[in-house]
């Protein structure tokens, strides 16, 4: 009795350790695609002021 009550256990423990194991893979993979973005949004950003900056120099010129 006591030792099927162990291998349930380590059975348990083994699926609840792969499970864990499965979440830190995928929370790793959003966390590098978090970090894609970002700078992804930051390049979009940088283009933004230079168009920003260009539509000011256009407008400046036009006068």
């Amino acid at each position: 009795m006591e030792q099927d009550f162990g291998r349930k256990m380590a059975f348990v423990n083994g699926e609840w350790s792969q499970a864990l194991s499965r979440s830190y893979d995928k929370i790793g993979g959003l966390i590098m695609e978090l970090e894609a973005k970002d700078v992804e949004i930051g390049k979009l950003h940088e283009e933004n002021k230079n168009l920003q900056s260009e539509v000011n120099r256009l407008k400046d010129s036009s006068q």
